[in-house]
């Protein structure tokens, strides 16, 4: 790359803003991982949460898929925790792992911003309960995809 004058490397040119969008467009599936780890007493809940990249234009449908159990809906929920995917209009949380929870083998609790039970067009918190005073977590995938 020729330098310039100045001896630095020239700006690069830079094109208009491509189309920026907070609405995901139907069929985008996006994913990511979820930690939801602290240490706790019961009956106190241990939160975290997912922030969508982009907004749904409605709430999905939340399934919580086990780790090593059966998965309760692999028509919409068909991933894995390393190849997290999900139908339209569905958030499939994928369990790879958890430690001293209540209610296993789908210990979490998703809930929207109001605090009932689902997630939200923008995200979801996530909850588990600790068995025993201790460390608890449940770590994982998700992918939704816009309908």
């Amino acid at each position: 790359m020729p330098l310039s004058q100045t001896g630095l490397a020239p700006r690069a040119t830079v094109c208009g803003p491509g189309p920026v969008t907070s609405i995901a467009p139907s069929g985008l599936t996006q994913r990511g991982l979820f930690d939801v780890e602290g240490y706790d007493n019961p009956p106190n809940l241990t939160g975290g949460s997912i922030s969508f990249p982009f907004e749904l234009t409605s709430v999905p449908k939340v399934v919580e898929v086990p780790s090593g159990a059966t998965n309760p809906d692999p028509t919409h929920c068909s991933g894995t925790p390393d190849q997290p995917t999900a139908a339209p209009g569905f958030l499939c949380l994928y369990d790879r792992t958890y430690h001293n929870v209540v209610a296993p083998p789908a210990p979490l609790v998703a809930e929207n911003v109001d605090g009932s039970f689902g997630a939200s067009p923008f995200g979801v918190w996530l909850n588990v309960e600790a068995a025993t005073t201790g460390v608890v977590f449940v770590e994982g995938s998700w992918a939704v995809t816009a309908p």
